[in-house]
């Protein structure tokens, strides 16, 4: 099943809701990412959160619409965009595109990758869309990195133990199992701005998980 689920922070543009809407079999929105929506006639299958930070207006249209709301005590342990990703895991989500989780709040917005890997640890093909970017959770086979020739991406360890073996199609290109340590301290970003040959490249992950940030399109 696709989900898309639609966070606070910073909005995306309404032709990429639009065209994510179109490709989900069901949309999750948290509280203040229903402001948007509203105003662009997008109505998800469940608004869900605490209701702290969504506009008066957007809440009332929602409920207009018949949009069911399951809403949560502001003193609860997790986040509303935690609630949400649980939620997806228990209906059975297999690929998930995050739209609005980026922006704001810098440890919502880390807190949210943070959710993102969790989500892949359990087999889920997950996503999120930053205003220039793309940020997807690999873990370990081979994997496609798309978007216009000459984009940037870079490949950020987020677990011990990442061996990359190797990276093709790009201006750098590994042709060997390359360990990418996760340094404790986080002072070694190593994998920053290699640029895509073509509209795509390709690298395979041996071991470990990374975050793979590659161009919008």
């Amino acid at each position: 099943m696709k989900t898309l689920i639609v966070l606070g922070g910073d909005p995306p543009d309404r032709t990429l809701a639009e065209r994510y809407f179109a490709w989900a079999d069901r949309v999750l929105c948290t509280d203040s990412g229903a402001n948007a929506l509203t105003a662009w006639g997008l109505w998800p299958d469940l608004l869900i959160g605490d209701m702290d930070s969504i506009a008066p207006d957007a809440l009332a249209a929602m409920q207009q619409k018949g949009v069911p709301i399951e809403r949560h005590n502001p003193h609860k342990d997790l986040t509303d965009g935690q609630l949400a990703c649980s939620l997806a895991l228990e209906m059975g989500a297999k690929e998930v595109t995050i739209l609005g989780g980026w922006g704001g709040r810098a440890d919502h917005s880390f807190a949210n990758l943070m959710m993102m890997r969790y989500m892949a640890e359990q087999g889920v093909c997950v996503r999120m869309r930053c205003p220039e970017q793309w940020v997807t959770v690999c873990g370990t086979g081979r994997h496609e990195v798309k978007g216009p020739a000459g984009g940037t991406f870079s490949l950020l360890p987020i677990s011990d133990g990442v061996v990359v073996r190797s990276i093709e199609g790009a201006e750098y290109p590994l042709l060997k199992p390359t360990a990418m340590p996760l340094s404790p301290t986080f002072d070694l970003p190593l994998g920053l701005s290699n640029r895509l040959l073509a509209e795509s490249a390709f690298f395979e992950l041996a071991s470990g998980w990374i975050l793979c940030f590659s161009p919008a399109y």
